[in-house]
Formats: C-alpha cells, structure tokens, sequence
C-alpha cells in the first residue's frame, strides 16, 4: 500500500508503541504535551521503558518525528491518531474522556486554521483511547465534519511494544458506508508493519468496537478473579492450590492463561474498564463484572492476612 501520513496524539503505552509501529511504513508524527517523553523519542529511547521499542528506534530505519507542537504534528496528516490517557472519575464511576475531547479540538482548530486553504480534506481521527460505549458515534455529532474510526489496542504494559508487533486481531469500527474506505486504509496501514502472519481482521460499528475493548478486559477481570477465589479456597482448606488449577486448566474449554493466584487485579486496565462497562450497563441487570470486583476486593483483603 502506499505511505500515509499519521498523526499520534499521546506518546504513553499506546501512543508510543502505535507509533513506532507505523513509522516502519509510514510517515509519523508524535505529539505530547510531556515534554519528556518526547525528548527520549527524538533521541531514540523508549518514554516507556519497553526493551523491544528501544531496539526498533535503534535498529530499525523509522519515518519517526515527536513534538509538543499540535500544528507540527498534523499539518498535512491523513489520519489522526487519539491515544491518550482516559482515567476513571472516582465520582462518576465513568472514564473520564477530557483529554480526548480536547485532542479532537486541536485537530478541528489546527484543520480549520490551515487546511481548507490548502485543498486538503481533514484528516480522518482514529479513537485508540478507552472509551465508553457509544463515545466515538458522540464525537461524530458534534464534529460532523470529520469521519471518525474506533481502534481498539490490546496491549500488556511490560511488553507493549511486543503485542503491537504482534497483534491477536486487528479491529477498526466505523459508522455509515463513506467510511468504510477509511477504515479498510487504516487497517492495511497497521497490517503492513505488524510481524504476526494472517492477523484476524475485524471490522464493525465504532460501539461494537469500543464494547469488545470493555468486555475483553472485564472477562481477563473475572478470570483473574475466579482463580484467586480457587487459591483461597486451597489455603482455606490446606489443599495444593496448583494442582487444582493444573487439573482445571487442562480442560481445552479453559485453557492454561491467566491462572496465576496473585493480591488481586490492579494496574491501569481492568480496574477502570470493568467499572466503565458496569456504568455502560445503567439499568440493564448485571451480576458478574460486580461480582469479579468484590471478589477482587475480598482477594485483597485476604492476601494482606496472611501477610
């Protein structure tokens, strides 16, 4: 395919590791208020830390640029990418999804400013950040003039960099048939850097997408939950805790991942997605999700009783 020019707004786990992975093809440009996290990318370190990032910005031969100048970054984009941070709101139990309204702002503000004189068609914003349900289809009505694609990443933070390379499915939401095109362009985009052979592609509505991020990190939430439940129950009744699990995890069904007893499930993922999808449920009835986070709770309390 031929090279596009991709804006990445957020230089964190997601932004960075995007990033890296689609100056392999194309052209990038990372923006970050974070003035340090761009200075280790113009110098060619990881602002993550991540060993495999560090190796490409080395090794590799990458069409890789990083600015604190919004205007730097998306002059003459075709797409632009939103990774950044979305952090629970304590108060409203929901994401709180400022930092990517503002994104969307400076492109629309940077868009109208330079563009239109140009010739150009705006570019088109990809959601990486986690959002609640139906978010991004919000984002269109009230920026008509943009076509808008939702991108989940399934990324683990100590080896970001790995699983961008090496991706179990590729999914791009978008919404009404003129976007279609879009969205098929920025799926080959991410394809052709990856390393991983026959990548499942996936396309859908942006919330069937933004859902699918929210479910498959509630489901790895109630895993985690269920085997620390199994481990409790061994050191309450004195039984080997690894056998059971070891019996349990030879059943195909449920596969030997994500069985390994610990304090609890913390970290910047499943606590935050799990209350985003209890929040996206409203009024629907919902047991499990609330159940994994109690357990998760007991879990914790129970690990700092032994200690």
């Amino acid at each position: 395919m031929c090279c596009i020019k991709i804006a990445v707004i957020g230089s964190g786990y997601v932004g960075s590791s995007c990033a890296v992975l689609l100056s392999r093809r194309h052209e990038v440009s990372v923006v970050d208020l974070n003035a340090e996290r761009i200075a280790a990318l113009s110098c060619g370190r990881s602002p993550i830390g991540d060993a495999e990032m560090e190796r490409m910005l080395s090794h590799e031969k990458l069409d890789l640029s990083a600015t604190t100048d919004h205007a730097a970054a998306l002059s003459g984009a075709d797409y632009a990418v939103i990774a950044t941070n979305t952090e629970l709101d304590a108060n409203t139990g929901r994401l709180n999804t400022a930092s990517v309204e503002s994104a969307v702002r400076a492109v629309a503000e940077h868009f109208c400013a330079n563009e239109p004189e140009a010739g150009r068609k705006p570019p088109v914003i990809v959601i990486k950040s986690t959002v609640p349900t139906g978010y991004t289809q919000e984002l269109k009505a009230r920026f008509p003039q943009f076509t808008f694609l939702f991108c989940p990443e399934f990324l683990r933070e100590k080896t970001a960099m790995l699983d961008a390379l090496h991706p179990s499915r590729v999914i791009v939401g978008y919404d009404g048939g003129e976007c279609e095109s879009a969205a098929r362009c920025f799926a080959q985009a991410l394809l052709s850097c990856v390393e991983a052979q026959a990548v499942p592609l996936l396309f859908m509505g942006t919330a069937e997408a933004e859902a699918v991020k929210l479910f498959s990190n509630s489901y790895l939430a109630v895993r985690v939950a269920f085997f620390n439940e199994l481990d409790s129950f061994a050191a309450h009744r004195g039984l080997n805790s690894a056998s059971i699990i070891k019996g349990c995890c030879l059943d195909p069904r449920i596969g030997d991942f994500y069985n390994v007893p610990g304090p609890g499930f913390a970290g910047s993922c499943l606590p935050k997605d799990t209350r985003q999808l209890i929040a996206d449920f409203g009024e629907m009835p919902e047991e499990l999700i609330r159940a994994a986070l109690r357990a998760n709770e007991q879990r914790k309390a129970f690990a700092a009783s032994l200690s």
